[in-house]
């Protein structure tokens, strides 16, 4: 398909053109009504204005004896639901393209089903570049790391210095407004320029209070930090 840049498509931090942010998003362990359609209904519409999208319509359908599915449809795509009140587990998916930020979307729906853990992946939607071309690995511009519970972090990349994601390993380095450079290992940040904050805690706390060390054995520490 042929669309100009300036029909909804955007630009990540590497200058890849791409359609859209998509999340995947698992929620467990809900404490929320995930029975009450109305609900659904009215947070599914605050998750999209939360995000600067339009709503066009909201199609929702009752299982019988208990569940939830259905769509949000929007100007810029979807944001689509299925729930389990027996297992405490909602299933969403946001998609939407152009200036829209789907992420805050995800504090609304937390405030609703209130998960006990989150899982969520973020993917570009169609990347419009080289990148392509080449069959290369797609570039993130968006960093997010889950801890299993009820917890996510993102990192936004300003500059991607490399990117690679083999059957083996995904890792990467990028610049990050905050934090500086960061090293990224299998969804996870791993180290960044100010991690000397942490190491300084766990090394001089102790150096200073023994206050005569002359011998110290570091054991694990791959990233240098505490040497």
């Amino acid at each position: 398909f042929t669309m100009s840049e300036t029909d909804y498509f955007k630009k990540n931090a590497a200058g890849v053109l791409y359609a859209g942010d998509h999340l995947l998003i698992d929620f467990y362990g809900c404490k929320g009504p995930l029975n009450d359609i109305d609900l659904v209904k009215e947070t599914l519409t605050k998750a999209a204005v939360a995000a600067d999208a339009t709503v066009i319509d909201v199609k929702l359908h009752a299982f019988k004896p208990s569940g939830v599915t259905g769509l949000a449809i929007l100007s810029e795509s979807h944001i689509s639901i299925h729930t389990w009140p027996e297992k405490g587990f909602v299933c969403l998916d946001v998609f939407m393209c152009g200036k829209c930020d789907p992420l805050l979307s995800v504090p609304i729906l937390k405030e609703a089903f209130k998960p006990q853990s989150v899982v969520l992946d973020k993917v570009e939607r169609g990347k419009q570049n080289k990148q392509i071309a080449d069959n290369l690995p797609p570039v993130p511009s968006l960093f997010v790391e889950s801890a299993g519970t009820d917890w996510f972090a993102s990192f936004a990349a300003d500059k991607v210095l490399h990117y690679e994601d083999s059957e083996h390993q995904q890792a990467a380095i990028f610049e990050n407004p905050e934090h500086g450079r960061v090293l990224w290992l299998d969804n996870v940040c791993q180290v960044t320029d100010d991690n000397f904050i942490y190491h300084e805690m766990l090394t001089h706390v102790p150096i200073l209070s023994h206050g005569a060390v002359k011998n110290v054995l570091i054991i694990g520490g791959g990233d240098g930090g505490m040497g």
